[in-house]
């Protein structure tokens, strides 16, 4: 994460919190560049927390949710975690 990224974040964090939908969205930004830097293992382990996030604030049939546990799919798929993604792609 650069420097900027964490300063974003741990603003996030004090002004909204850890659990909320801005500091959740601050994490899928560093998700998505951890996933592109082959990074698959951090990347899968933030996209947990964010869905956790985004259950707890919009619930499970939410559009973003449902976004979210699909790229989480697809770093599975991208590890060859073909059996994992597969569960993950019928929740969705």
């Amino acid at each position: 994460m650069s420097l900027i990224q964490e300063k974003v974040l741990v603003i996030n964090k004090i002004v909204y919190g850890e659990y909320s939908i801005y500091t959740a969205n601050t994490y899928e930004y560093y998700a998505r560049i951890l996933k592109r830097e082959g990074k698959f293992e951090e990347a899968a382990a933030i996209y947990d927390n964010i869905i956790k996030i985004y259950i707890d604030k919009y619930g499970e049939e939410h559009v973003e949710t449902a976004i979210t546990i699909n790229n989480l799919a697809n770093i599975l798929k991208e590890q060859k975690k073909f059996k994992d993604a597969l569960k993950i792609y019928e929740k969705v």
